[in-house]
């Protein structure tokens, strides 16, 4: 029985050896089913497989090019050997790999074209196989990723969505705190129920837990109200918003964080309750993201003001943190697109960039000052109605 299996297996491995996986028909079945631009050469460097995407790519049908043209001739000048000279290296992903080697290729009228190159060569002498590439226009990359940078509506839900992840552990803690003052409250009125006989001092206990009951439930309610609200993906929507109800509900949402943190909150609100046009939805997602930095830069705790007031016909919020501070050489930086000096993992960039897009189409201004070891003050002005 053991010397059946073992010919079994011995004649299956035959069979795999007689299947012609190397060869240029099976290849080029391969290579058309991917998006992206492939070839292979031969030991020799002499390209055997093109698909198609790399066809139209070059402006070279393929009938020229396999068996015709080496790899080093569709490259600029001096580029195969750096190509060469990357695959030796152990620094681009190991020895006889190149991962995201950047280059031109030439088409057929000779006109240089940018591309992003991943090319690994074979070490096995058993198949006629070179080197296999895999290609990427860069500037199709580039169109692609600026076209969904260019698309507001897509960036905002996507920055808004990671506030959302680090919101929800706080605003379960947040919700949970009224939740058991309302259990017990329940609790103790179980138990004056069970003593059959309610007594005018009782009763009295009775209304002022069913009040604080209602208040803690309308506070639950709240809660999850601003959540859905501030999660929900809508167009922009004009309306008046007070500033101060604005900062209160943001920091609502955001409060556990900073307590759980050792982060002290002070809003400093004008007594002038200063009114602005906008989208409430917006302009809560720019605060809760300067909250969310300014906890970033107090890992060891500190304070947090907030002000609002009316400057020189403006409707002024003032975000203030006692933390790390920003490096001055990075300040003119920090509202570019993907531009961060968190960690990785931490943060895609998106956040300040999406600020000021939000606050410019609402007519206002931002504005920062940072000073290492001190703090950072991020400013805001939006004009009055």
């Amino acid at each position: 029985m053991e010397m059946m299996i073992l010919e079994e297996r011995k004649n299956r491995r035959a069979d795999f050896k007689s299947i012609t996986v190397d060869s240029a028909e099976f290849l080029q079945m391969v290579f058309d089913g991917v998006n992206d631009g492939l070839l292979a050469t031969n030991r020799k460097g002499t390209i055997v497989v093109v698909n198609s995407i790399l066809e139209k790519m070059l402006d070279h049908p393929r009938s020229e090019i396999c068996g015709r043209v080496d790899l080093s001739e569709i490259l600029l000048f001096g580029e195969m050997e750096r190509l060469n000279n990357s695959l030796m290296s152990e620094e681009c992903g190991g020895r006889n790999r190149s991962l995201f080697f950047e280059t031109s290729l030439l088409t057929r009228s000779g006109r240089a074209i940018p591309v992003q190159m991943s090319a690994a060569r074979s070490e096995e002498a058993v198949h006629d196989i070179g080197i296999v590439a895999l290609i990427r226009n860069l500037k199709e990359m580039l169109r692609a990723e600026r076209e969904e940078f260019d698309d507001p509506s897509r960036l905002l839900q996507q920055d808004k969505m990671m506030s959302l992840g680090r919101l929800s552990a706080s605003v379960v803690h947040e919700i949970n705190n009224p939740l058991a003052g309302i259990l017990n409250y329940v609790r103790l009125m179980s138990k004056m129920v069970s003593r059959k006989a309610l007594e005018e001092e009782h009763l009295e206990k009775f209304r002022k837990f069913l009040t604080m009951v209602e208040s803690e439930t309308e506070r639950c309610s709240r809660i999850v109200s601003n959540l859905l609200a501030f999660s929900r993906k809508s167009g922009m929507e004009q309306g008046e918003i007070s500033v101060n109800d604005l900062i209160e509900r943001s920091v609502m949402l955001s409060r556990h964080k900073m307590e759980m943190q050792n982060i002290k909150v002070e809003i400093h609100a004008a007594m002038t309750r200063p009114t602005i046009q906008g989208d409430f939805n917006q302009l809560q997602q720019c605060l809760i993201n300067l909250i969310f930095n300014a906890i970033d830069a107090m890992p060891e705790g500190g304070v947090l003001s907030i002000f609002s007031s009316r400057q020189e016909g403006m409707a002024e919020i003032k975000v203030q943190d006692t933390g790390c501070g920003i490096p001055q050489e990075v300040l003119p930086s920090i509202f570019d697109p993907f531009f961060t000096t968190k960690g990785e993992g931490k943060g895609l960039g998106l956040g300040l960039s999406t600020v000021q897009g939000i606050i410019r189409r609402h007519k206002g201004t931002i504005r920062v000052k940072s000073e290492p070891g001190k703090g950072t003050v991020f400013t805001i002005r939006f004009p009055l109605p």
